[in-house]
């Protein structure tokens, strides 16, 4: 799985990436629209963006994926979070 900024997932670098080195691959993406700003923004405000990362990891956990690619340099900053 992949999470990112939509910017990031529109342009698959990272799919593209994944599926060259093996072409069998399945990658699930999820864009995450206001979650770099709201770290960038808010990062005091923990309820908000642990409501955020549920609703954006709750799609790629769905999926059943067995690992995540954190697509965005704002994301290491909750990575605990994201876990």
């Amino acid at each position: 799985g992949i999470m990112a900024t939509p910017a990031t997932i529109l342009a698959q670098v990272h799919k593209r990436a994944l599926q060259y080195n093996n072409p069998e691959i399945t990658v699930v993406e999820q864009a995450c629209p206001t979650l770099a700003a709201t770290i960038e923004h808010q990062l005091n405000d923990h309820t908000l963006i642990k409501d955020l990362i549920t609703e954006y990891v709750a799609p790629l956990v769905a999926q059943d994926i067995d690992t995540l690619i954190l697509g965005c340099t704002h994301y290491d900053l909750v990575h605990k979070e994201i876990q």
